[in-house]
């Protein structure tokens, strides 16, 4: 006679099955959450490695050269290797027929700049302004780059900014956004 009805069994189930179903949606966007963190950190990683190499050649290598006009760009795709082996993946030239974007794409593209002088406006001691790397069309971007003709004497700053996209999905609709990274090397 201590023990509980069909009925309070019945009620208490029903009660405990709407909890879980309106828990349920927390369980799926935190798993889409978590493959996005995962997705952008080794994003991150590629662009960082880049950068990486890209700083320990000296300010005149090859590699940081603009040939024709006022940028280099370059893209490259992840060739993956072989299944199931960590470690032999490379990076290899994207070709112009190769649309889309594969596992992992990065961008990489290269300016150089001038400094003309140093702008302290207000006095204090500290620059306010640099002359040569004004952004004015406030775009996120130095507004006046030199051209590939431009005297190697003149090139003060080479600006590398790194754009890593992944073709992977998060979800039906959602893509993982762009990263992208950029330094400025000074000669």
């Amino acid at each position: 006679m201590g023990g509980f009805s069909l009925i309070e069994v019945t009620i208490a189930t029903l009660l405990l099955s709407v909890a879980a179903v309106g828990m349920l949606p927390l369980f799926t966007r935190a798993i889409s959450d978590n493959l996005a963190g995962h997705e952008a950190t080794l994003a991150a990683g590629h662009a960082r490695s880049t950068m990486e190499t890209l700083l320990q050649l000296p300010f005149d290598h090859k590699s940081l050269e603009i040939t024709d006009g006022l940028e280099r760009v370059w893209t490259e795709r992840q060739d993956e290797g072989r299944p199931r082996q960590a470690g032999d993946e490379r990076w290899v030239p994207l070709l112009d027929d190769e649309a889309t974007v594969s596992r992992w794409n990065r961008e990489i593209s290269l300016r150089q700049f001038q400094i003309h002088g140093l702008v302290d406006s207000d006095g204090d001691g500290i620059i306010d302004r640099v002359l040569g790397l004004e952004d004015g069309d406030k775009d996120g971007r130095f507004d006046d780059p030199l051209d590939s003709e431009s005297s190697a004497t003149l090139i003060h700053l080479k600006e590398v900014r790194v754009r890593i996209v992944t073709g992977r999905r998060l979800g039906a609709l959602r893509r993982q956004p762009p990263l992208s990274l950029s330094f400025l090397r000074a000669f």
